[in-house]
């Protein structure tokens, strides 16, 4: 419950963010479809970031763990900000009926060691699970790796507007 007071909290700054920035925000920054039961994970320069526990390997093998997070696109809609015309996306079709073509998505992942870590990609090759492996059913690597690092986001303002959350919390 804590962890989606969180993420909304960053949410709700992340909107004025993307309207100053001629760009929309969705939460709709990780899911995935069936899966088998090992934990979702990203890699970050700082270490794997579990973003989803099914208990294999489970909470205590990861030093960090993400709260919850968000996706900064161009809109199909032309609403900038909170993107309020949107279409709600299903898992298959990810970011196509949101963005705009041969734009950038900005997934931001929100994590429990108050760093904001980000991934850029063009939305043609971004769907909801990119950046995102899973460990197999024993807790084990699986063959389902993240395929791409998120990086430190260099955004200044996120950083301190999640630590500021961060705070709130502690």
């Amino acid at each position: 419950e804590e962890q989606q007071e969180m993420t909304q909290h960053f949410y709700d700054w992340a909107i004025e963010r993307a309207e100053i920035g001629n760009m929309a925000v969705t939460n709709m920054y990780f899911s995935h479809g069936a899966a088998g039961r090992g934990d979702w994970y990203a890699m970050t320069p700082d270490g794997e970031v579990q973003t989803q526990n099914q208990d294999n390997p489970g909470f205590d093998h990861f030093d960090i763990h993400a709260v919850g997070g968000v996706a900064f696109y161009q809109p199909a809609s032309g609403d900038f900000g909170e993107d309020t015309d949107a279409p709600f996306p299903g898992t298959a079709e990810g970011y196509s009926r949101l963005a705009l073509a041969d734009t950038n998505i900005h997934k931001y992942m929100l994590a429990d060691n108050g760093v904001v870590y980000e991934l850029i990609g063009k939305k043609e090759n971004m769907s909801f699970s990119s950046g995102f492996g899973e460990y197999d059913d024993e807790g084990t690597y699986g063959e389902y790796p993240p395929g791409r690092e998120f990086e430190i986001s260099g955004d200044q303002d996120a950083q301190q507007e999640w630590k500021r959350i961060l705070r709130m919390y502690q």
